[in-house]
């Protein structure tokens, strides 16, 4: 984990392979088992309360952006816009 102009970044390896998409459509036939497993992990994920919307900061703490959308979304293009400025070259 690092910072590129001020935001979090994190390199991951390249792992190659197939998408489960492509396994599922194109592979030999698969027990049902594993959409039972893919049901019970999504579910475990999709049980998660954060108790606030807003994106996750380093830390795993909650920002607070969405209090105030419409100030989070002018202050974001604006700095979406400061950013190009200084690289002319990301516009295309």
């Amino acid at each position: 984990l690092f910072n590129y102009e001020d935001r979090p970044m994190v390199i991951m390896e390249f792992i190659d392979g197939v998408s489960l998409e492509e396994r599922l459509l194109n592979g030999p036939p698969v027990s049902n088992k594993i959409y039972e497993n893919i049901g019970k992990e999504l579910a475990k994920i999709h049980n998660i309360d954060f108790g606030k919307t807003g994106f996750i900061n380093p830390g795993m703490h909650i920002g607070s952006e969405y209090e105030k959308f419409s100030l989070f979304v002018k202050d974001f293009i604006f700095e979406v816009l400061a950013r190009l400025e200084h690289r002319p070259e990301r516009l295309d």
